[in-house]
């Protein structure tokens, strides 16, 4: 039996050891070839480490009380300037006349690039523009034409009133932020709006309401278009857009 089992292709000699398992010390014999498939895999996963146990802790942080101190100021400095303000006056804070400015002149130069040279625009209608844009952002409807219609059950009479829908389409149509020229010299993805980005960047820093506890998170801002920086994350509710890291901070009620 055991000369038929041996193979042929073998160069030289071949020794054949036979042993009862009775009689071979411990330690010698692996049992394992013996166990079955379920038995190894229970027993692989008693011998994996211990997995971290996560426990809800209070935060540690390496400012120097000097630091600490600072913040608080600036906390209350922000705190006295915000305090009698209406939100339209604290939305002005981040897009001030700045952001306005920047806006105007890239979508005028922008309408002239492209032989619209009767557009125009000012400080007033930009800001019904993008009262509009916020609107629509929390009070949705299937189309964008709706938000002038004279049905009572869709028309929206603050839009309606405040810009006639071809003055809005127009903006819409023209809006830019940088100089599409200065395209050809720079390799960003989101050169299209990165000055407006830079500007906004350095008033949040200014203007923005610190908090002890602040958690990196991400963001998705929802976009179907073409776009190098588009992304795409199975399994999230907003598939397809840009993703953000944000700053995330709470609010103890």
């Amino acid at each position: 039996m055991i000369t038929a089992s041996l193979p042929r292709d073998v160069p030289g000699n071949i020794e054949v050891f036979r042993s009862n398992k009775d009689t071979i010390p411990c330690g010698d014999f692996d049992s394992s070839d013996d166990e079955p498939l379920a038995e190894k895999a229970k027993r692989s996963r008693r011998q994996q480490p211990d997995q971290p146990v996560w426990r809800t802790c209070s935060p540690t942080y390496s400012t120097t009380t000097q630091e600490r101190t600072e913040v608080i100021a600036r906390q209350k400095l922000v705190k006295e300037q915000f305090q009698d303000l209406t939100p339209v006056q604290i939305f002005e804070k981040i897009f001030d006349d700045e952001v306005i400015s920047l806006i105007i002149t890239n979508t005028i130069l922008y309408a002239n690039q492209n032989n619209r040279h009767t557009f125009q625009l000012d400080s007033v209608d930009l800001k019904k523009f993008i009262g509009i844009l916020i609107l629509s952002g929390y009070h949705k409807l299937p189309r964008e034409d709706l938000y002038w219609s004279y049905d009572e059950d869709v028309g929206v009479e603050m839009v309606s009133r405040s810009m006639p829908r071809q003055r809005f389409r127009d903006i819409k149509k023209n809006l830019h932020f940088v100089n599409n020229d200065e395209a050809s010299s720079t390799r960003d993805k989101m050169f299209k709006i990165r000055p407006l980005a830079d500007i906004l960047i350095n008033k949040f820093l200014q203007w923005g309401v610190m908090h002890d506890n602040i958690s990196i998170d991400e963001s998705m801002v929802k976009y179907f278009g073409h776009h190098p920086a588009k992304q795409f994350i199975r399994g999230k509710p907003v598939r397809f857009g840009y993703k953000n890291w944000v700053a995330a901070t709470f609010i103890k009620c």
